[in-house]
């Protein structure tokens, strides 16, 4: 008979017939403190073994916590077997069997020996209790997303996870299921075991610079709302559950990289290769999906403003049928001489080459923001130049010269370029001719929002 998994699930998708379970804590109480007393235990899912205590002397609080994922049918019998031993002579204690069904919303479970007075708790992470647990993390995000960014640069690293936050959010509000609520729960765990950390090492390090591609993800999610969003995802529900399913793997080796996991899963094939090896195959993969995800949105752009006509039945430029045959205007060559001008088959983008670019003229990514700061800044810059059918339409930013306004901009204009946007961008400079004049400011952007 094969054992249940105790892996963490490829993808928050699982059939029905199935319990999702996590387990969080085991806790027994009531044992008489004993220096030559220790305790130990493993857990059983009808027959097999899938997971095992590590020794706790008994003069310590009895208590083991981490993650512990495993799939198995509802209908399965999980019991808990402890194992006191006394100057190296054993005894073994059953509490009684359960099933997942009984646990309750709140994920915790009392049981009680017979033939002692120990007491265990357990505490779960089920659908029923992430259900429970939904709507607090929701309002944690929220108030996430409300403070001001901190300026040392070890909270702007832990920064960067708040777009696995969001990603989770969106994921949670266009495939309301249990399973997906789940993932938000796990999720926020992680969050708040990162933000206790005083300092992180540079594997956690290495794996939140890693997760910036879910904000180019993010970014692009935030172009669509109402009919666009919901005919977007219609072709979408596979891969937002692949990534999901990722970010849900990344986020449980985070924590029990953060933590000490007394929770042990009975080791498997791909625990044996090496979790590092496993996280950074995750990392991988998941780039590539960002990218994948991202991509299959751009030809959806057009759905964004359907009521404005501006934007409807607009011809593609790059197409040489449509734009075979062009009249060059009059025009004198190097001698003086003019040339009146003829039909001719030119490339569509010699014609916007006339209206004379100033080069260059568009932002300069090294002059962006650092990785992680200023994110609620240019989280607002890019909901307001994504929301469509609004009064807003000018940002005016002032300041001191050295506050970052040319940072921040050259930050949205990058953000923009990465989510795909119809947008373009000119950095006006008063002391340079080529780069100061209304004319080249509007030529500029017509031609590169023109040439996309």
């Amino acid at each position: 008979m094969d054992p249940p998994s105790a892996m963490p699930p490829n993808s928050p998708t699982h059939t029905s017939e199935q319990s999702q379970c996590w387990i969080t804590e085991i806790n027994i109480s009531h044992v008489k403190a004993d220096p030559e007393c220790k305790v130990s235990g493993q857990i059983f899912v009808d027959e097999d073994v899938v997971c095992s205590l590590p020794w706790i002397e008994s003069t310590v609080p009895l208590k083991w916590s981490g993650l512990l994922p495993w799939s198995a049918p509802l209908s399965s019998e999980i019991t808990l077997r402890v194992c006191r031993s006394v100057k190296d002579k054993s005894r073994h204690y059953y509490f009684p069997p359960f099933s997942i069904p009984e646990v309750d919303e709140t994920g915790e479970l009392t049981l009680a020996l017979s033939e002692a007075r120990w007491l265990a708790t357990i505490r779960f992470l089920t659908l029923k209790a992430a259900e429970h647990s939904f709507p607090s993390a929701l309002e944690k995000l929220s108030l996430l997303e409300d403070e001001r960014e901190a300026l040392n640069p070890e909270a702007a690293e832990k920064g960067l996870f708040k777009h696995v936050l969001q990603f989770t959010r969106f994921a949670t509000e266009v495939l309301p299921e249990p399973t997906i609520k789940m993932s938000l729960v796990i999720v926020m765990n992680t969050w708040e075991l990162l933000d206790q950390q005083a300092q992180l090492d540079e594997g956690i390090k290495s794996i939140l610079q890693n997760l910036i591609c879910i904000r180019d993800v993010n970014d692009m999610t935030h172009r669509f709302s109402g009919s666009a969003l919901a005919s977007a995802i219609g072709s979408s529900e596979e891969p937002i559950r692949c990534i999901l399913g990722l970010l849900e793997q990344i986020s449980i080796y985070m924590h029990n990289q953060l933590s000490t996991n007394n929770l042990v899963c009975i080791p498997t094939d791909k625990e044996e290769r090496g979790d590092t090896d496993s996280v950074d195959e995750d990392l991988a993969r998941l780039k590539d999906l960002a990218v994948s995800f991202r991509d299959s949105w751009m030809p959806m752009g057009a759905l964004q403003d359907t009521n404005n006509p501006v934007y409807n039945d607009q011809p593609d430029i790059t197409n040489q049928d449509t734009y075979a045959e062009a009249t060059i205007p009059d025009r004198a060559d190097s001698s003086g001489t003019l040339n009146h001008g003829a039909s001719s088959a030119i490339d569509p983008h010699e014609i916007l080459d006339l209206l004379r670019p100033a080069e260059p003229s568009g932002y300069d990514p090294d002059q962006a923001c650092l990785d992680g700061t200023r994110e609620a800044i240019l989280a607002t810059l890019i909901k307001l130049t994504q929301t469509r059918h609004t009064s807003e339409s000018l940002m005016w930013v002032s300041g001191q010269v050295g506050m970052g306004k040319t940072a921040i901009a050259t930050s949205l204009c990058q953000r923009l370029h990465n989510a795909r946007a119809l947008a373009g961008s000119f950095f006006f400079q008063p002391n340079d001719p080529e780069s100061s004049s209304p004319l080249r400011l509007f030529n500029n952007l017509i031609r590169a929002i023109a040439i996309q």
